[in-house]
């Protein structure tokens, strides 16, 4: 019953990531293509909240 709320209201609030980057885990520069580890970093609005994060990949 929650997800009945939640995710309606997710899909409301969410907006499109302001800017989303892959880049290399040592020396966080971008990379085109994935060789080794990597770091996804993402910014996003939700409602007016921005919201910033990273995921480090290892390969």
């Amino acid at each position: 019953m929650l997800d009945d709320v939640t995710i309606p209201m997710a899909r409301y609030y969410w907006q499109t990531p302001i800017c989303l980057f892959i880049v290399d885990q040592h020396s966080l520069e971008k990379v085109e293509f994935i060789k080794g580890p990597v770091v996804f970093c993402v910014a996003a609005l939700f409602g007016k909240v921005r919201l910033i994060d990273n995921m480090e990949i290892n390969l």
